[in-house]
């Protein structure tokens, strides 16, 4: 095989663990964790995001440096695997099941056929998966032959299968597989379709492409073939949190607490659920146990007592904890709105500063609240699985494939970033006076929303849409004056409607290739730059080029969850976008029409604006 080179961050997304990547007409699949050398990889630490994980430490894969090495040791490089490993020749069209044995390092696999003169061996373009995870190669052999066009009913030759389709075409109808030694034959048309593969017996071996054939398990999901590159084929299930300032409100430790709550017979279970990890639900069990010990004994909760839990079982270093746990994300969102919204405490990885906004910024003192200008910010960023075909909002395919590793691989992000927050009243106030506009323009996307069971996203609320629409027009907009490409900036939404209601944005730098920041995001956050920016991007989301299709559409997007949003007005790159660009509507930002007046929420803003602007 063949060693190559990704970037860092690429193994958190989009090519983490079972992903495939294709490259140079090659294709791979990145293994488990339970793969990298002991040694490999280097340790970050995020205290906060751990305990919520219920891990020891964060991993990175380690930086090669091509001038100390003359190649890449395997023992010391990310784990991947040849798949699919049915390749054929683009020549002569034989088909060739490439399986480990085959593999010699440094060399990529060939066709030995003398009139093929070495042509590179290209992978099978379909490959099947099922809703739980497992993928592997469909059976070619079995596909052809269930299908008889031949009198031998018997056909016992496995290498004898080409791959043929007519020139110049990519259609699947036109390509078909066959077996030159019984003459059977069977076109790839309708190999996709969701019973294609179960009505001819092909069933799931609940097996990742890396494991060996006695790691199989029982699987009942349906399988389906699907192309190799398709979206829908791998969903990365990714966490992150920013290094913020933030004092633990854990309580002290106390020994006579600690023993009260050791002596309960239902904490030797938490430690006997967490450390064996068995099942997809052990979370709700060991927290059902934990809420129980909350009652029992006076002054402890429950993130106390699991954090109990996990330093006992670190003690001993063969201990390790489950990482399929449940976590709200709002938590962590909600630790770092205090801390951005009164920017008083700085570390060596955050500095913010509060921008004073003043009262004369063109009307916008009605609705900000804060602008607080991030000078130095660490993100860190997790993977902790992944999905198939249907992503979901947990029972996701661990990172270490349910192997109790204490650690996951992650990626920390050093930059800068601008943050806004809005008036919590001023958001109330145009919710309730245009409640029936609103609801009327996202009906249908919070009907697709509960019909779909997308519970992966964030719930369409009126203030998550607003907001992330606003952060989406803002980058695009800050790209033009800061100097950063789009793809290098990210939005972090920080939004509730409950108790501990949050309204803001957090945009900030996203390359994680350098340290820091060449200052250009910050420059732009000044009030003298930021509310002529902000300003700008709101006058130019207005209207779209694709106007008025990309505004009276009722759905358009992924799953029909935006409404007016599109690629020439509001969509971002997948990486900079914290819900898939999904949930957007640039009307309930500047909407009117003759019924609702000027619904939108910066409608009579705007108009005020540019009234004041042309006179």
């Amino acid at each position: 095989m063949e060693y190559k080179t990704i970037r860092r961050s690429q193994y958190i997304s989009p090519f983490g663990v079972g992903a495939i990547y294709d490259f140079s007409g090659e294709s791979m699949i990145a293994a488990d964790i339970n793969k990298w050398a002991g040694d490999y990889g280097e340790i970050l630490r995020l205290k906060r995001l751990e305990s919520r994980l219920n891990i020891k430490y964060f991993k990175a894969p380690s930086t090669y440096n091509k001038f100390n090495s003359t190649r890449i040791n395997i023992k010391y490089s990310i784990p991947f695997e040849r798949f699919p490993k049915w390749l054929f020749c683009k020549i002569c069209r034989q088909m060739v099941y490439w399986g480990r044995a085959k593999e010699v390092e440094n060399k990529i696999p060939m066709c030995k056929k003398e009139k093929c003169n070495n042509k590179k061996l290209t992978p099978m373009r379909f490959v099947m998966a099922c809703e739980k995870g497992h993928i592997e190669d469909i059976d070619w052999r079995y596909w052809v032959h269930s299908y008889k066009t031949s009198t031998n009913d018997a056909c016992k030759v496995h290498d004898q299968l080409e791959f043929k389709s007519k020139e110049n075409s990519s259609g699947a109808s036109l390509a078909t597989v066959s077996c030159r030694a019984c003459g059977a034959s069977r076109a790839i048309k309708g190999i996709s379709q969701k019973k294609a593969l179960t009505s001819i017996g092909i069933k799931c071996r609940g097996r990742q492409p890396w494991e060996r054939a006695d790691k199989e398990v029982k699987c009942d999901g349906e399988v389906r073939a699907i192309q190799r590159g398709a979206s829908n084929l791998y969903y990365p299930k990714l966490i992150s949190a920013l290094d913020i300032p933030i004092e633990s409100s854990e309580p002290s430790i106390n020994e006579e607490l600690n023993r009260d709550i050791k002596n309960s017979p239902f904490y030797k279970q938490i430690l006997r659920k967490i450390s064996s990890a068995t099942g997809t639900n052990i979370d709700k069990v060991v927290d059902s146990y934990a809420d129980i010990i909350v009652e029992e004994v006076t002054g402890c909760s429950r993130e106390y007592i699991l954090k109990l839990a996990k330093d006992d079982l670190f003690q001993n270093e063969d201990a390790v904890l489950s990482n399929q746990i449940t976590i709200d994300e709002k938590e962590i969102l909600l630790e770092e709105w205090g801390v951005l919204s009164n920017p008083n405490d700085n570390n060596k990885d955050f500095s913010a500063q509060e921008e004073i906004l003043g009262n004369d910024i063109f009307g916008l003192e009605s609705v900000l609240d804060k602008l607080v200008l991030v000078k130095k910010l660490r993100e860190v960023r997790v993977l902790r699985g992944f999905h198939r075909i249907t992503p979901s909002k947990e029972d996701f395919v661990q990172a270490d494939l349910n192997n109790n590793v204490a650690w996951l691989p992650a990626t920390e992000v050093f930059g800068e970033g601008i943050f806004i927050s809005f008036k919590e009243k001023a958001i109330t106030t145009w919710q309730n006076k245009y409640k029936d506009a609103i609801d009327h323009r996202l009906d249908v996307m919070q009907k697709k929303y509960n019909h779909m069971e997308l519970d992966f996203l964030p719930e369409p609320t009126p203030k998550f849409v607003l907001l992330h629409t606003l952060a989406h027009l803002l980058i695009r907009q800050l790209a033009f004056e800061c100097g950063y490409a789009a793809a290098s900036l990210r939005e972090r939404i920080y939004c509730s409607d409950e108790k501990n209601p949050m309204a803001g944005i957090l945009i900030y730098t996203a390359d994680s290739d350098s340290e820091g920041s060449l200052g250009g995001l910050v420059r732009q956050g000044n009030k003298d730059r930021f509310i002529p920016t902000l300003l700008t991007a709101m006058q130019r989301g207005e209207w779209c080029s694709a106007d008025p299709v990309c505004r009276e559409l009722p759905a358009q997007g992924m799953n029909g969850l935006n409404r007016a949003a599109c690629h020439s007005c509001s969509l971002l790159a997948e990486t900079s976008c914290v819900s898939h660009n999904a949930l957007l509507d640039r009307m309930l930002l500047f909407g009117h029409d003759e019924k609702y007046k000027n619904y939108g929420f910066f409608k009579d803003l705007i108009d005020k604006y540019l009234q004041e602007s042309t006179t």
